[in-house]
C-alpha cells in the first residue's frame, strides 16, 4: 500500500473503531479471516502485544476478541508503517 492508502486506512478503522464501541459486544471470530494457522498464531502474537501495552493483565484466550480493538491495532500498525515507509523514503545526502 503506498502513504495515503495506509493514512485513509488508518481513519477509517479508527472511525470504525470508534463507532463499533458504542454497539455493545460485536466479538469477531479470527477463525473467518481466513488467515494460515502461522498467520492466526502470529496476528494474535501481534494483536496481544499491541493490548498489553495499555494493559499488561490483558491475556487472550481463543479466537473471539471485540471487533473494534482489532481495528484499533490495525490502525496503529498502519500509523506504523506510514512512519516507518516515510523515514525510509529519505534518501542520504
Amino acid at each position: 500500500m503506498n502513504q495515503a492508502q495506509l493514512k485513509v486506512l488508518a481513519k477509517v478503522l479508527g472511525s470504525a473503531s470508534d463507532e463499533f464501541s458504542h454497539h455493545g459486544c460485536n466479538d469477531l471470530c479470527l477463525d473467518w479471516l481466513g488467515l494460515t494457522p502461522e498467520e492466526l498464531t502470529s496476528f494474535k502474537e501481534g494483536f496481544t502485544k499491541f493490548l498489553k501495552a495499555d494493559d499488561p493483565l490483558y491475556v487472550n484466550e481463543g479466537n473471539c476478541v471485540q471487533d473494534w480493538l482489532v481495528m484499533s491495532y490495525l490502525k496503529e500498525v498502519a500509523l506504523r508503517e506510514v512512519k516507518d515507509n516515510a523515514s525510509s523514503s529519505i534518501s542520504p545526502p
